[in-house]
């Protein structure tokens, strides 16, 4: 008996969970975006960084942020895992400029994506996570 009350419970607290709506999509999208820039093409051997432009709303700035890029193929090599907000130059007063540093080891491609983890607080606070991703040849 109690285990069938244990299993109702928590099939009652799913349906529960499931009803209760999210925050809105266009909410989250405004709360930061991420662009990869620069070159898509890399000479053999070049030690480069990649331009990487993250957009914040407007208040934006007082959230801590983090940007994780990760190489994805052999020809490009990445030189440093993460960023912090303190790694980025800032463009105006929503854009911070980070450069991601790769090292370019073989002929061939590679695909640099990157994601960007960073707070929005309106009036609840939530988690925002933006990823966006490039190829790049090195010849």
């Amino acid at each position: 008996m109690t285990t069938e009350r244990s299993a109702w419970r928590r099939w009652t607290l799913l349906g529960l969970l499931l009803l209760v709506p999210g925050p809105p999509l266009s909410a989250a999208d405004a709360a930061a975006s991420i662009s990869i820039r620069g070159e898509d093409t890399l000479a053999l051997s070049a030690h480069t960084s990649i331009p990487v432009l993250v957009g914040l709303a407007p208040g934006g700035a007082a959230f801590p942020l983090t940007l994780t890029p990760r190489i994805e193929g052999a020809a490009v090599e990445l030189v440093r895992g993460r960023l912090l907000r303190s790694d980025g130059k800032p463009v105006d007063e929503t854009h911070l400029r980070f450069d991601v540093p790769v090292v370019a080891r073989s002929v061939g491609t590679a695909i640099l994506r990157v994601e960007l983890v960073t707070y929005a607080c309106d009036p609840e606070c939530r988690t925002i996570s933006v990823q966006d991703g490039r190829v790049l040849r090195v010849r």
